[in-house]
């Protein structure tokens, strides 16, 4: 299915040859920046132990905007191949929540967005969120709201106000916006839950990978841009119990919030 979401054959080659190295990882934390968004963050306090492997995917336009080799301090730095959307928000939030099928082998995982520092052991992190909640994925609450509806109303009216910088692309935003709030309210969910998803804990089971097949269908059904919206709806319709929404004061200990280089969304090349 994953083959699906690119133009060649070039990105399955990548997922079987170039990640071949990481089958030994019994733990992979994973960073992305597409569009030369965002240079890579040294992880601050972190143990090198064998079996941890800090892997960072990028595209060709932040390689050449930040001269990245293939080792950034503890980063392994990976250029993915071009895919299917000039978006690069579009393809971090798709490589997020597909990121099991990536490494396969890996029993464990943690996302931390290309805005984020990691400063907190990700061992610690493991054990602390996943392990003693006996939970198959964690992830923070949302630091303002609880509710995707209200967030929903606050990402539209955002995509119809005079500070849009893109009105053709932001009104197409909010048309699928709109049609999956009408939808998940159509299904009576509550909308609450809401996350943050830019420190995700995942282990790498079959439950979990179900979960993320069945995010990554509700992202590109309504591809308006916030993964987090949609991100309760499949942990309420198919979470069966497993996910740990821990408190928001957990978020701030373990990454510290650095902010976006660029917010243009450079295009490849």
């Amino acid at each position: 299915a994953l083959g699906h979401l690119f133009l060649s054959t070039e990105t399955k080659k990548f997922i079987l040859n170039k990640l071949v190295k990481f089958q030994g990882c019994s733990l992979v934390v994973v960073t992305a920046s597409f569009g030369a968004q965002d240079r890579l963050h040294v992880p601050l306090h972190t143990i090198h132990r064998g079996g941890v492997c800090f892997v960072a995917f990028i595209d060709a336009a932040t390689q050449r905007k930040y001269n990245m080799g293939v080792c950034e301090k503890s980063w392994n730095v990976l250029v993915l191949p071009r895919v299917v959307w000039t978006d690069p928000r579009m393809k971090t939030r798709v490589v997020r929540a597909l990121l099991p099928f990536f490494f396969p082998h890996a029993g464990f995982s943690i996302w931390v967005d290309s805005k984020l520092q990691l400063q907190e052991d990700p061992i610690l992190l493991i054990h602390k969120h996943l392990i003693e909640s006996d939970s198959y994925l964690a992830v923070s609450e949302n630091h303002v709201r609880k509710n995707i509806f209200e967030e929903g109303e606050k990402l539209f009216k955002m995509l119809r106000s005079s500070l849009s910088v893109n009105e053709t692309y932001n009104e197409f935003r909010a048309q699928h916006l709109r049609r999956c709030l009408d939808d998940y309210r159509g299904y009576n969910f509550s909308g609450d839950g809401l996350p943050d998803a830019g420190l995700l804990l995942r282990v790498h089971s079959m439950k979990a990978v179900e979960f993320s097949m069945r995010w990554a269908q509700e992202i590109l059904e309504y591809p308006f841009g916030r993964d987090q919206i949609s991100f309760p709806f499949v942990t309420w319709k198919y979470g069966g119990g497993g996910v740990n929404l821990f408190d928001k004061c957990w978020y701030i200990q373990a990454v510290r919030e650095v902010g976006h280089e660029s917010r243009t969304g450079a295009s490849e090349r």
